[in-house]
């Protein structure tokens, strides 16, 4: 079993405001990659089917662009991430249009980025 906690936290003048929302699941993926500017790109090869993401958390440390590719190399779903500011999926809609079985992530900036993908699933990884 695998479990995450997903924490926010809202600082106004005089009060915080605090949520920890827990997920938990079979398995994950977790995955951290430098990725070089100039265009360069990061491939990590995977699989899981399409329905059983529980919990998705990006980040990147520069603007990059993330694809999420089915078994013939098309992309079944594409996020832009902007430097420092997480992308979060929580089960409910359907991220994914087919099943996924890779991750090409693009940096088209001058500066490497460093890219974390942590992705909760309902079962394990095939």
């Amino acid at each position: 079993m695998a479990a995450f906690t997903e924490q926010h936290n809202v600082v106004t003048e005089g009060r915080t405001v605090s949520a920890n929302i827990p997920h938990t699941g079979a398995g994950e993926i977790s995955w951290s990659s430098s990725v070089a500017g100039s265009n360069g790109t990061a491939t990590w090869t995977t699989g899981f089917d399409k329905d059983v993401p529980v919990f998705i958390y990006l980040k990147s440390t520069q603007d990059v662009t993330v694809v999420f590719k089915d078994g013939s190399a098309q992309a079944v779903k594409t996020i832009t991430l902007v430097a420092n500011v997480p992308w979060t999926w929580r089960v409910g809609d359907s991220v994914f249009s087919a099943d996924v079985a890779s991750i090409v992530v693009t940096n088209a900036g001058a500066t490497a980025a460093t890219v974390d993908i942590e992705i909760l699933l309902d079962s394990g990884t095939t």
